[in-house]
């Protein structure tokens, strides 16, 4: 009995490892590399929707193959605007790769705002602000900008990070009256735990924006059909991914596209979101 129980809990041992294995190079070699393109509304009637992309936590280090995905899948996409959602680098050692994907990516506009990894790495902003500038992308920090697609006017707001920044709700705030003749008003923050303390009741006025997008916390990165695992990055609230009602607006927040401390994504795949407004 003894020696059958013995058999039975070794082979019980192996199987767990083969499973533990095959887990582990899912989660480092498929899941990481397989981007989903997501698609969310499908625009008013009268006339063609306005698309908006989003690309956010890609954590560049280079142009690889899932990068090439990327820019595949967003041709495919095509959308009117682009909105990178932030850490999109990590550090000024990064700064070459962003240049090679700016210059593969063809859109008509795009914005970009900052994230918690951009300031954490001391990424700098006068360079940040040149090499978007440079490939036709617009920096918001704490700013403005508004697009025309076919003659309908997008403004968008994009914030400094709440999580390592100075995010200016003054900013964000000033203008919203005329901003409801002006189209629709988007507004972007990369860390959506700021969108828990204003739902809250303070700073933005009720249903200010006809939409909110977020990244930060990559979906949970490594999670049970969805339920993470530990805990989520300092910054991301109650939120873990997908679109949420606050109190300002319908919030999206994106599971990205790249990995942090480990380079592992499990349940969590990274993310191109689409949205037609």
């Amino acid at each position: 009995m003894r020696k059958a129980a013995d058999r039975i809990m070794r082979r019980a041992g192996f199987v767990l490892a083969v499973l533990l294995a095959c887990v582990l190079l899912y989660a480092s070699l498929v899941e990481p590399y397989w981007v989903a393109v997501t698609h969310h509304g499908e625009g008013p009637a009268g006339r063609p929707p306005i698309r908006i992309a989003v690309l956010s936590d890609l954590h560049l280090d280079g142009v690889g193959y899932r990068e090439r995905v990327v820019i595949e899948r967003l041709r495919e996409v095509r959308p009117d605007i682009l909105v990178l959602a932030g850490d999109v680098v990590d550090e000024p050692d990064d700064l070459p790769a962003l240049r090679t994907l700016l210059s593969q990516l063809d859109v008509p506009h795009a914005i970009a705002v900052l994230g918690n990894w951009e300031h954490w790495g001391d990424v700098p902003l006068e360079q940040l602000h040149k090499l978007y500038r440079d490939h036709k992308v617009a920096l918001l920090v704490n700013a403005t900008a508004q697009f025309w697609v076919d003659g309908h006017p997008v403004r968008l707001i994009g914030l400094d990070d709440a999580t390592a920044g100075t995010p200016r709700l003054d900013l964000a705030i000033r203008g919203l009256e005329e901003a409801a003749a002006a189209g629709l008003t988007i507004l972007v923050q990369h860390s959506p735990g700021f969108f828990a303390a204003k739902s809250a009741g303070v700073g933005l006025p009720d249903r200010a924006f006809d939409l909110c997008l977020s990244g930060h916390t990559h979906g949970g990165q490594i999670t049970l059909f969805g339920w993470a695992f530990g805990p989520l990055p300092p910054g991301s609230g109650p939120f873990v991914a997908g679109r949420y009602e606050t109190a300002a607006c319908p919030l999206y927040v994106s599971r990205g596209l790249g990995t942090s401390v480990l380079p592992l994504r499990f349940f969590a795949r990274p993310e191109i979101a689409a949205f037609d407004l």
